[in-house]
């Protein structure tokens, strides 16, 4: 985990990712725009994973609002953190 993201994978035979925001976040517009953030992060990182995993983020919530740059800053530091890159 680091600061605003929670990661759990697993190896499998393909490469998948999912995003669980939950209704803490706020109403679904706000939901909605935090995944499509989350998704475009994880499409930067696609070109470097080096094995097949199963990813499932999970976003924390918290008083004041994420920049979008950090969670892809936070998604790298996770991704170096397990050794998947």
């Amino acid at each position: 985990y680091s600061g605003s993201l929670t990661m759990v994978y697993i190896e499998s035979d393909e490469l998948k990712a999912g995003f669980a925001v939950g209704k803490k976040h706020g109403c679904s517009v706000k939901r909605n725009r935090l995944k499509r953030v989350l998704r475009e992060s994880f499409r930067s990182f696609i070109p470097y994973l080096s094995k097949n995993f199963y990813f499932v983020f999970i976003p924390r919530v918290s008083d004041k609002e994420v920049p979008t740059d950090t969670y892809k800053k936070d998604m790298g530091y996770v991704f170096k953190k397990c050794g998947i890159i």
